[in-house]
């Protein structure tokens, strides 16, 4: 993967946003050796990933240690032609951070080596014997919620290149296919807004198992129920409350503002009820796609 990869871009982002009345390329190789098959050490990490672009968005990586374990994976091979040549299911009995694959069988040659861990069973009725089939594949990782307690969720990496008669490891670093959102709400001034509520809305539960920057259409509406910050009885402090939301990568096409995730705030002030929806992403350079693996922080302060 390159760095441009949808897979890799971290980097750091936290939105502010004062409501005012709650208003692999390679060079050129030599031809393939003939087919023959290897068996290889294969590393698999569901670990942070880094890089040094400043122009990315991502606050941090996914916290791995609890929320990226491996329990179980599939190992697909694709030729240079793109031609499904092998594939190996394994599950692990006890749910990792990292682990090493002895005895993986690989046939020699150039191509694609991908990884899915975490399948869901029955997810994938059966596996497309092209490269491009693969590509189009889309799973569902459902509505998850921060404290939700099924934190294994589907997780994909590859490898592109050569597999030559001598090789002995491949190394994968797999990475979650969803995103996490951080909501911070709290009052520029204190004693002000009650009945806090915010709604996560066009929010994706799909997502494409290779990364691509095509936008999927959310399903069901794409809105996850209304939770309540701070209630009725209650005022909104300046200390920021949070709530936190996982969801499948969202990438939008172009400015058309209804494919963007949205976030519905309604609160009270001064007897009457104000509602605010605020596209969630970076307005000044029209980005507001929320990639794969990362962690988006959004400020939202109320005046």
């Amino acid at each position: 993967m390159n760095n441009n990869d949808p897979m890799k871009r971290f980097g750091y982002i936290v939105f502010s946003i004062c409501l005012f009345a709650l208003s692999a390329c390679t060079p050129h190789e030599q031809m393939d050796q003939e087919e023959g098959i290897v068996k290889v050490s294969m590393g698999l990490t569901a670990a942070s990933f880094t890089d040094d672009d400043a122009t990315t968005r991502a606050e941090q990586p996914m916290a791995p240690d609890y929320e990226n374990l491996i329990s179980n994976l599939w190992i697909l091979q694709f030729d240079r032609e793109g031609i499904l040549t092998g594939s190996e299911h394994k599950v692990l009995p006890t749910p990792v951070l990292n682990t090493t694959l002895e005895g993986i069988a690989l046939r020699t040659g150039r191509g694609t080596v991908c990884v899915v861990g975490n399948l869901a069973d029955g997810e994938i009725a059966a596996w497309p014997d092209n490269l491009s089939g693969f590509k189009s594949l889309v799973v569902d990782m459902g509505w998850l919620k921060e404290r939700s307690t099924d934190r294994n969720v589907c997780l994909f990496g590859y490898y592109e290149g050569e597999i030559a008669a001598g090789t002995t490891a491949v190394n994968v670093v797999l990475g979650r296919l969803v995103c996490r959102l951080n909501i911070a709400v709290s009052a520029k001034t204190a004693g002000i807004f009650s009945n806090v509520r915010i709604q996560l809305q066009n929010a994706q539960t799909k997502g494409y198992l290779f990364p691509s920057d095509v936008y999927l259409s959310p399903e069901g509406g794409g809105n996850y129920t209304e939770e309540v910050v701070i209630g009725a009885d209650k005022v909104l402090g300046t200390a920021p409350l949070y709530r936190y939301y996982y969801m499948a990568e969202n990438v939008t096409e172009g400015t058309d503002s209804g494919e963007r995730t949205r976030l519905q705030i309604k609160a009270k002030k001064g007897g009457a009820e104000y509602t605010k929806a605020i596209d969630l992403g970076r307005s000044d350079i029209h980005d507001y796609s929320l990639r794969r693996n990362n962690n988006y922080t959004f400020n939202i302060v109320l005046e």
